[in-house]
Parts: C-alpha cells; structure tokens; sequence
C-alpha cells in the first residue's frame, strides 16, 4: 500500500510516517506473544499478515486477529509471506516445504506442487512466482497453476531475487555464476557478476586470454582487462579444479566430474575419455602426444583412442605435480621425492639423488634448464637434461617459497610474504623481481602468500592470493638476453 512495515518479535508491528521521520505503532501487542514471528505482508484491503512458528494470522480490522487453521499446511511453521500485485496471497511452509496459495483473499488455499520440494520462493513485479531448492528451480506465470524449470544445470545456494520495473530479474546465488540477470521472465540468464566461491586457480592460454576457477562457481574469463564474464557453470564445470590447452588450441578444465573439453571462446564443454574421473587437480601434454592427468593419489593417461583413462599408479602417495621431461613423465609428492614412470604399466622410480628434501611442493620444466623442484624446507634444486643428480639451485632458510610457474624462458618462483622472484636458463640463481605497488589495495608486498601465478602473452604476471587476484604489469623486460 506504499507504507513501510518493520515487525519486531515481542515488539509489534510499526509504519515509517514519512512526515514525522520516526516510526509509529500499528500494534503494539500481539495475540501469540513472545512466539518468534519471520515475515509480516499487507494485502490491497489493507488486512496484516503474519507467519509466525505456530502458523499464520491475520488482522481483519475490527473482528481483530484470526488464525488459519485450514488447510494443516497453515497452522504449522510458515516463515515467508508475499502479497501479489493480483491479491494473490503466498506463504511458504518450511516443515511441508511446499508453497501455499489464495487467490481469492484468504478464502480458499491450495499446495503449490512444482514437481520437487520447495526451500523459498519469490514473486516479482509481473507476479511471476519463482520456486527453488539446492538443485532445481522453476518459474509460473500463471500464478502458479502450472511451473517451467529455469535455471537448468545449476545448484544453487542461498539465492536473493529481486525484480526490476521493466521486467528483468536479478538473482544472486553463493554458488553457480553469482549475479545473473534475465530479460525474458527467467527463461534464460546472464552471468553479470563476478561469483561468491573462492578462487581455486588462475589459468592464461597461448592467446593471453586470462581465467579464474571458482569453486561452487565455474570458469570465468577476463574481458578487456576489467571485466568477468561466465565461461560456463554447468554441472559439469561448476567446481573446477585446473585448467590446461592443447597444441592445436583445445581448452581442456579438469572438474570435480572429469576431464572436459571446449574450442577456445566456447561455452560447451565436453567429456574427455569418460566421466568417471573426477577430481583432477593437474593436466598436462607431453612430448609423445599423451594427455596426463593428477589428482590426488593417482596419476592416469588418456588412451591412444581418447575415449577412456588408464590408471598407472602412485596411490600411495600425495602428489603436488606432474611434469613432462627428458621424454619421461614425473611425478612429485608431499613425501617419497620425485618418480619417473618407466613405461611399464603403473610401474615408477624415484630420482632423488641429491634432493636433500623428499617432501617436493612443486615442480616446473624451464626449457634450456631442466626440471626444477621445489622443497618444503631445502629450497630449490634441478635437475639438468640428461642428468642423473640434482642440484641445489637455491636456499634461503628464511625465504618461504610457494609456487613455481614457466612462463617462457622464465621461472618465477611465488613466496610467503616475500614478493616474486625469477631465473633464467642463463642464471645460476635466483633474482627478485622488484615489483612497484601502485594499486591501494596492495599496502605491502608482506601481505600476498603467492598460491598460483600466470603469465600472458604482453607480459602481464597474474597472481593469486588466497581469494584474490592480483595483476603485475611489466615495466621493464625481463630474459635471457640483452638488460635484465
């Protein structure tokens, strides 16, 4: 009716008057006292109504409060009332978990029935009523005589809806695409905003095309510099893991349901040799045309056909990476070392001559170098090509070092606090890359414990922290030639 309503439990109902700037009284006491009521709706005939834990009331003017005892659904737990701009009255019952109507006043009520259990609902500015749970969603334009599935594919967490003048609808969900927009009474949606998940990798293909993995929130692209859009959050992408590209330009994303596949710019992803292999936290092409995946006790490679995935062991151990070198495939883990599988069926040996720490955070293959590991608490050691032995490539007992990343003809090495640091084919250590803060948001190079990096095609350095994302932009180059 225009008014603002606050209900309070034990408190009353109160109307913001405008004029004086305060809140006044509408009732000060209720029939059902302390019972904790949760939401309170004002129909055209300017009746109250009120769901409480013990069922719904209603004010009917001089005949005072009333509570519906017919059907059942109302005289239980209702917490959810909204008045449509029809007189259509809604109220959702949380034990039922089921929506229940009057379109004629309160006079006569019936169980919405979507096909699935109802957790809440909403009714928009075109009294289009909108019903979801965790995994379904559907939209009536009817009134609720008859329901269409929207949001297909999704899960949905916590959703809040809101509903535009013109007719857009805008929903935000704690998983899936985040903030998304339709124009079309929910028929179809726009991911418009970035996601709530945390940020589980970063990924830059051949092109310097820029990615964030979300958990709970699918694979989302940087635009220009500034601006997310949502890749895919499908069912099958929603928790991604990792991301990796072919040779010939093929985006592959290993999710918590398997190993998937889309061309570059494509929203469509499809199954690689099955979906039976979830969780897989690594991918990688090597030299011989194979793919390899890892997840956390297992290593697989993809058969000649592509159409399955073959398990060559290591389910022993905790593995951190794997790597392509000298022809052979590696494995690192949080303890035993380094392993090269021999080609032998799920057989591997340990290369750990020299590695002075078995627990090996991660691994990286800088071309014209070698394999580089990285330890928990030695530093960082190669091993050249050809070469049996590694080395001690650098340890600092006070550097904490994180993250190693191949950027080209540069190794980063991401640290605890301590910055970004680089080496070269050419080098016999370790440099500091020295960047400049210019961004408020980064007070000190001490607050960013590096988790992932990435680097695109002009240079750019992506770094997660955490939740969060930074960009380095280079100033001066850095290589194996010319002013370092």
């Amino acid at each position: 009716d225009g008014n603002t309503y606050l209900s309070a439990s034990g408190a009353g109902i109160y109307v913001y008057d405008d004029g004086a700037g305060m809140w006044a009284s509408v009732f000060d006491s209720l029939p059902w006292g302390d019972i904790q009521f949760f939401s309170t709706a004002v129909d055209e005939a300017g009746r109250f109504y009120c769901c409480t834990e013990q069922g719904l009331w209603r004010h009917d003017g001089e005949n005072g409060w009333r509570k519906f005892d017919d059907p059942p659904g109302l005289a239980e737990r209702v917490e959810k009332i909204i008045v449509d701009g029809r007189g259509g009255i809604h109220v959702l019952n949380t034990r039922k978990h089921a929506v229940i109507s009057s379109r004629d006043g309160g006079g006569t009520w019936e169980e919405l029935v979507p096909d699935f259990y109802v957790s809440d609902f909403f009714v928009d500015r075109q009294d289009r009523i909108y019903v979801w749970n965790y995994e379904e969603a559907a939209v009536s334009d009817d009134g609720g005589l008859t329901f269409e599935e929207t949001l297909q594919g999704q899960e949905i967490n916590h959703p809040d809806i809101h509903s535009h003048p013109d007719g857009e609808i805008f929903l935000y969900s704690q998983n899936g695409p985040g903030l998304q927009r339709s124009a079309d009474g929910a028929l179809t949606w726009e991911a418009i905003g970035f996601p709530y998940g945390a940020i589980r990798s970063i990924f830059c293909d051949s092109e310097g095309e820029f990615y964030a993995l979300i958990d709970y929130g699918g694979i989302w692209k940087l635009e220009e510099g500034a601006k997310w859009n949502c890749l895919s959050a499908s069912a099958d992408i929603v928790m991604p893991y990792c991301m990796a590209e072919s040779p010939d330009g093929l985006l592959m994303a290993g999710t918590w349901r398997g190993v998937f596949a889309s061309p570059r710019g494509e929203t469509a992803w499809e199954p690689v040799g099955g979906d039976d292999l979830g969780s897989i936290g690594e991918i990688i092409f090597t030299a011989g045309g194979r793919i390899a995946a890892r997840r956390e006790h297992r290593v697989y490679l993809l058969d000649e056909t592509g159409t399955s995935w073959i398990d060559i062991g290591m389910a022993w151990y905790n593995l951190t990476s794997i790597a392509d070198f000298n022809g052979g495939l590696y494995a690192s883990a949080n303890f035993g070392g380094v392993f090269r599988h021999t080609g032998k069926g799920a057989v591997w040996e340990q290369v750990n001559v020299g590695l002075e720490d078995l627990a090996v955070i991660d691994m990286a293959v800088l071309p014209g170098a070698g394999l580089f590991a990285l330890t928990k608490t030695k530093g960082l050691f190669l091993l050249k090509e050809g070469a049996s032995r590694w080395e001690c490539f650098y340890h600092d007992g006070d550097l904490e070092m994180t993250e190693l990343h191949a950027g080209g003809d540069i190794l980063y090495i991401g640290t605890a606090g301590w910055g970004i640091f680089w080496t070269c084919a050419a080098a016999a250590t370790i440099f500091e890359c020295g960047i400049d803060v210019r961004a408020d948001a980064i007070k000190d190079l001490s607050m960013v414990r590096v988790e992932a990096m990435q680097e695109d095609d002009s240079g750019n350095l992506y770094i997660l922290d955490r939740n969060y994302i930074y960009r380095a932009r280079p100033i001066r180059a850095i290589g194996s030639g010319g002013d370092r």
